[in-house]
């Protein structure tokens, strides 16, 4: 192997690595999730593949929000998502930062700020397997939660 070949090589390892990323800590989880699908909307889950949403998601959530976005395509309009699932609105938050506030094995509280008001989402996490994925997100001032959303009857 010629000079050229191995660095091309070493180049791309980590990108695979990172493919198959396995977190078995909440809130690093958390933190790569907004690190990939910024809070300024800049790349949403909605344009995400379906290998990058199970590095995240918990498979039935990843389905489900699949599901949504094909349903969105057929109809050429919105269908259960309304919003962006990370931010809990339409608009980006203020300073385009998140805060986590609490972070423990199954449960990670973000704040997001909107007009100087927070909004809370608490994203469950499931410990089914030995890593940790999202299975649902809790969208605390709205009383609602992604999978209610998504299991809804779509138009």
């Amino acid at each position: 192997m010629n000079f050229k070949n191995l660095l091309t090589a070493l180049l791309f390892v980590p990108t695979i690595a990172s493919a198959n990323t396995c977190y078995t800590k909440s809130d690093a989880l958390i933190k790569d999730l907004y690190k990939t699908f910024p809070v300024d909307g800049s790349n949403t889950t909605q344009d995400a593949s379906p290998a990058l949403l199970n590095q995240f998601f918990s498979k039935k959530l990843s389905n489900l929000i699949i599901k949504d976005e094909k349903c969105a395509e057929k109809i050429q309009g919105l269908c259960n998502i309304e919003f962006n699932i990370l931010t809990a609105a339409q608009d980006d938050p203020d300073q385009n930062k998140y805060k986590i506030l609490q972070s423990a094995k199954t449960l990670v509280t973000v704040r997001l700020e909107y007009d100087h008001i927070p909004k809370f989402l608490d994203f469950k996490i499931s410990s089914n397997s030995k890593c940790l994925l999202i299975e649902d997100i809790e969208y605390v001032d709205d009383q609602l939660s992604l999978l209610k959303i998504l299991n809804r009857k779509a138009p």
